[in-house]
C-alpha cells in the first residue's frame, strides 16, 4: 500500500499523541487516510487497533468535518458493534487534519465516563485546542513533502549534473557545495571531499564574492587560477536553478581554454559530414560498405581518384564510429616539413600521444617521408612509440586517403611496404566524378538545386550540351571553380542554359580547342558504363545525347 502523507511524519505523530494525552489525561488516535493508526496513546483503553470504514473516527475522514458524540449510547452505530459492552468508551471528540482543504488524516480523542464530564464542560476549547494541534501536524505535512520534493528535484539536479560534459559544482543559496560532478574533478584536480565546504572559501575571487553579494548569474567571465600544482585557464558561468518560488541554488560551469580549441578543431574538421550528406556524391553500395567499415575498429584504407571526395568519406566514417565522441585529426602529408612533420607526428605531446582513443585521418600518406612511413606501420602494430627514450602507449584508428595506386609505389621502393601491408587488408575504393557520369550528374544537380533554392530561382536548368561540356573539362575547371559556375547560373540564368550563355558571361573559355561538342565525348565512358550493366537508355539520359549518337559510338568502339 502507497504511504500516506502522515505516515511520512510517523515519529512526529505519536510524539504528538503523547503530549496530548499527558496535557488531557485521556486517549488519543490519530489515523491516516489508509485506515492506520500513525499515532497513538492509551491511558485508559486499549480496544482501539482495527479502524474500519464505519466507526465513528472514519466519518471524520470521509465527511472532511468534526465529529462530536456525547453519549454513544445514543449512536445506532455503536449499539450494533460487537464489541459495544466491552467497550469503556463514553464520548468522543475528533477533528479532520487537512491539506489543502482535503482530509488526510484525523486526530481523536477517546474519553471515558469520568473524563468526558469534565472536557465536555468545556467544549469549545477542547475542539480548538484539537484544531490547533491538527493544523500544526498539517504544517509538518507540508514541511515535508517540501522536504521530499526538495531533495527529489536536488536527485534530479545531480544526476543531471553527473552526465554533463562541463565542469559543474551546485551550491545551495549561501554557496556551501551540495554537489560536483566527475568532469569538474578531473579538471579542477580536486575530489569530492570538498562537498560542504564554502564555494568563496574554495575559490577567492572577487567574481565568485561578487556572485553572493548580488546572485547575479555570471557569464563565461575569463579565470585563471592554480590549485594543488595544477593551473586552470578558461572561463566560470553560472545559473540560478530554483528548487520552489523562493528558494534556487547556483550551478557553476568550469570551462577550460581547451575545451574550446578542441571544439573548433572538431568544427573545423567537419564533424557535420554525414553518409546521408554524402549521397550525392557516392553510390548506395559504396556508402553502404563504408558504413559496415565505420563499426569496426580497424584501420581503414580510402582510395580514389579524388581526394577531397576520400576526405569526405573519411570524415562520415569517424562520426559513424564509435570514437564519434572523441577528436578528429586530419594530417595533410609533406615531406617538405622534414624534422617539423616528426615532430607535429611523434613528439611527446605530438598527434600519436594527444591522439590516444581517437581517430587520425592522413590525407597522401605516400608524400611522407620512407622512415616516417616504417615509424608508424611500428607504431601500428604494437601501439606504442619512443619519444626521448620514453615509450608512450596510444590508441589511435588511421584512416588513409589516396588518389593514387600504392602497389606500383611498392613495387619502386618509394613507399613502405609493411605500412602498405597494414593499410591494405581493410580497403574502400570507388571511381572518381571525373570517370563516373552518374555521380558528376548527381554532384552538379544537387548544387544547381541548393543555389536554385537560395536565389529563389526554380526555372534555371543545365542544356544537356552544357553538361557534357562541364563533364568533359571538369578536371580543368576544378569543384571549387565549378561551384562559382553553379551558383552564378542560379544567380543570373533563367530558362536553359547553353555553353554559349557561359562563355558569353566569361564563366568559360571564349576559344577552347579541346572542346568539339558532343564528339568529344569520352568513348572509355561510354564503355565503362557499358561493362557496368547500364542500359542504352540510361546512358544516353545521362550523358545527354541522342540514342542514334550513342549507337554510333558504340559502333566507333567495337570497330576499334
Amino acid at each position: 500500500m502507497e504511504k500516506s502523507l502522515l505516515g511520512l511524519i510517523g515519529g512526529y505523530t505519536n510524539h504528538l499523541a503523547r503530549i496530548i494525552s499527558d496535557t488531557l489525561d485521556t486517549d488519543i488516535l490519530i489515523i491516516d487516510t489508509n485506515m492506520n493508526i500513525v499515532g497513538s496513546s492509551f491511558k485508559y483503553l486499549n480496544l482501539y487497533t482495527d479502524i474500519r470504514i464505519g466507526t465513528i473516527i472514519s466519518t471524520i475522514l470521509i465527511e472532511n468535518r468534526n465529529v462530536i458524540v456525547e453519549d454513544k449510547s445514543r449512536l445506532a452505530g455503536c449499539r450494533k458493534c460487537d464489541q459495544y459492552r466491552e467497550c469503556k468508551m463514553s464520548s468522543f471528540v475528533g477533528v479532520p487534519i487537512r491539506v489543502d482543504n482535503q482530509a488526510v488524516g484525523a486526530l481523536a480523542l477517546i474519553l471515558t465516563r469520568h473524563r468526558a464530564k469534565f472536557l465536555f464542560e468545556s467544549l469549545d476549547s477542547t475542539v480548538s485546542f484539537l484544531e490547533n494541534f491538527a493544523e500544526l501536524i498539517s504544517g509538518k505535512i507540508e514541511n515535508e513533502t517540501r522536504t521530499i520534493r526538495l531533495e527529489n528535484r536536488l536527485k534530479e539536479i545531480e544526476a543531471i549534473i553527473d552526465k554533463m560534459f562541463e565542469a559543474v559544482i551546485y551550491t545551495d543559496y549561501f554557496g556551501n557545495i551540495i554537489h560536483v560532478n566527475k568532469r569538474f574533478c578531473d579538471v579542477i584536480h580536486l575530489d569530492k571531499d570538498m562537498l560542504g565546504s564554502n564555494m568563496e572559501e574554495l575559490f577567492p575571487f572577487q567574481l565568485i564574492e561578487d556572485y553572493f553579494k548580488n546572485h547575479q548569474d555570471i557569464s563565461n567571465e575569463r579565470l585563471t587560477f592554480e590549485m594543488k600544482g595544477h593551473l586552470f585557464h578558461g572561463v566560470v558561468s553560472s545559473k540560478k536553478i530554483y528548487l520552489s518560488d523562493t528558494e534556487f541554488g547556483t550551478l557553476f560551469y568550469f570551462k577550460p581554454q581547451s575545451d574550446f580549441v578542441k571544439r573548433i578543431n572538431i568544427s573545423e574538421q567537419g564533424s557535420l559530414v554525414t553518409f546521408d550528406w554524402l549521397k550525392k556524391y557516392f553510390t548506395a553500395q559504396e556508402l553502404q560498405m563504408a558504413r559496415e567499415m565505420a563499426k569496426t575498429n580497424h584501420n581503414l584504407l580510402i582510395q580514389s581518384s579524388d581526394n577531397e571526395l576520400n576526405l569526405l568519406l573519411a570524415k562520415a566514417v569517424f562520426n559513424t564510429s564509435e570514437r564519434n565522441l572523441h577528436d578528429l585529426y586530419v594530417v595533410y602529408s609533406d615531406n617538405l616539413y622534414r624534422d617539423l612533420f616528426e615532430i607535429y607526428m611523434m613528439d611527446e605531446y605530438g598527434v600519436l600521444k594527444n591522439a590516444d582513443g581517437c581517430t587520425v585521418v592522413i590525407v597522401q600518406p605516400e608524400k611522407m617521408p620512407l622512415y616516417i612511413q616504417h615509424y608508424i606501420a611500428d607504431f601500428m602494430k604494437t601501439g606504442k612509440f619512443k619519444t626521448h627514450d620514453k615509450s608512450v602507449r596510444s590508441n589511435v584508428r588511421f584512416l588513409f586517403c589516396v588518389d593514387r595506386e600504392l602497389e606500383s609505389l611498392v613495387e619502386q621502393q618509394l613507399f613502405s611496404s609493411e605500412l602498405y601491408r597494414l593499410i591494405a587488408r581493410y580497403k574502400i575504393s570507388f571511381e572518381g566524378m571525373e570517370k563516373d557520369m552518374v555521380k558528376f550528374r548527381g554532384y552538379v544537380t544537387s548544387g544547381l538545386n541548393y543555389y536554385r533554392r537560395l536565389y529563389d530561382n526554380k526555372g534555371v536548368e543545365l542544356s544537356a550540351e552544357l553538361l557534357t561540356y562541364l563533364r568533359n573539362h571538369f578536371t580543368e575547371i576544378g569543384k571549387h571553380s565549378m561551384e562559382i559556375i553553379l551558383e552564378r547560373i542560379a544567380a543570373e540564368f533563367s530558362g536553359r542554359v547553353t555553353v554559349e550563355e557561359l562563355r558569353d558571361k566569361n564563366l568559360i573559355p571564349e576559344n577552347d580547342p579541346g572542346y568539339s561538342g558532343l564528339e568529344e565525348m569520352s568513348k572509355e565512358q561510354i564503355k565503362i558504363m557499358l561493362e557496368r550493366g547500364y542500359s542504352k537508355t540510361d546512358i544516353a539520359d545521362i550523358l545527354g545525347i541522342s540514342r542514334s549518337t550513342l549507337y554510333r559510338k558504340i559502333r566507333e568502339i567495337e570497330e576499334v
